[in-house]
């Protein structure tokens, strides 16, 4: 009947600490610590063009960024060595333990691929997982996959004697995830591509765009189709004519939401000439701070051996016989 009694007063000391509102905290009896937090997962796909008619393979990266919150200490009888020991124990909350990993089609795509299993995602970890996609000859464009996950956290765990009992509970997430199905014999292509961007803060994307086809493109205009939790501030890009093997480089100027992560993002570039259009992948990489400088010296490389495509693309073009007069 005591341990009733002290159960259901710890119950009421948990429920009524203002970092405990809105969440469900379970725990044992005589708890020296409770932890809030857990597992927080994210995934992003490392390149997201596909090709049509081809059995693709998909890397993905699953990331674990979870954090304890809060560690609250308790009123417990345990001894100071049983208290030490569930402390370091209960920060084991933020781990994903057996994971369990599978990816979905969207009935155009077929992901033959199996469910993978992880056995434990720390928090600050990564892994990396590959899977099969069958792509259809007649896709095209963006595409819808979901990343199902499920997995198991620990949300409680009691100390005795040194002897350690976990309480574990399931969970499971669906992350949206989005490929590109790229047509064969694309005249344009991102040769080079360098991001700014930070969370609640104005940054830039520079692309350098490549003619990789056999023809002259006119009147090249780009568009950035920027989503949440970005929001395109420059409008479009004008890039002229470009002439086979060209390179030239774009600069778009984005905001970025405050509640956007450190993390890949897959935004899309839709590029205009002549009566054709290419939607074009841009991932753009959200972090703390980063700078540009090695960028113009790449960008300025690429575009200087274009440049010499070009050149040597004009010297073979046939020239007109010159007359003069008499």
């Amino acid at each position: 009947m005591s341990g009733l009694r002290i159960s259901l007063c710890l119950a009421a000391m948990l429920f009524l600490y203002p970092g405990a509102f809105g969440a469900e905290l379970i725990f044992f009896a005589d708890d020296s610590y409770k932890v809030i937090g857990g597992p927080d997962i994210s995934a992003a796909i490392l390149s997201p063009v596909l090709f049509p008619g081809d059995v693709e393979a998909l890397r993905i990266s699953i990331s674990n960024s979870g954090r304890v919150e809060e560690l609250i200490p308790l009123p417990a009888n345990s001894s100071k060595e049983d208290g030490e020991l569930e402390m370091a124990e209960e920060l084991m909350s933020v781990d994903a333990q057996n994971l369990s990993v599978r990816l979905q089609g969207d009935g155009t795509l077929r992901v033959p691929s199996d469910q993978q299993r992880v056995d434990v995602l720390p928090s600050g970890s990564t892994v990396w997982l590959d899977f099969t996609v069958f792509v259809p000859a007649n896709a095209s464009g963006w595409h819808d996959l979901a990343l199902l996950l499920d997995y198991e956290r620990q949300v409680d765990v009691s100390v005795t004697d040194g002897m350690v009992s976990p309480l574990y509970q399931p969970e499971n997430r669906t992350i949206p995830l989005q490929v590109l199905v790229e047509g064969s014999g694309a005249p344009l292509r991102i040769a080079g591509l360098k991001s700014t961007l930070s969370p609640g803060k104005r940054g830039t994307v520079l692309a350098a765009i490549e003619n990789c086809g056999p023809e002259i493109l006119h009147n090249c205009t780009l568009w950035l189709e920027a989503a949440p939790p970005f929001s395109d501030v420059g409008g479009g890009a004008s890039l002229g004519g470009l002439l086979p093997g060209e390179i030239r480089v774009a600069k778009f100027t984005l905001d970025v939401g405050e509640d956007a992560r450190v993390q890949e993002y897959q935004l899309a570039c839709a590029v205009h000439f002549g009566d054709g259009e290419v939607l074009l992948p841009i991932p753009v990489l959200v972090e703390m701070g980063s700078g540009l400088s090695w960028f113009y010296i790449a960008a300025a490389a690429l575009v200087l051996g274009g440049s010499m495509l070009a050149i040597f693309y004009r010297n073979l073009r046939p020239q007109r016989p010159r007359f003069k007069a008499r």
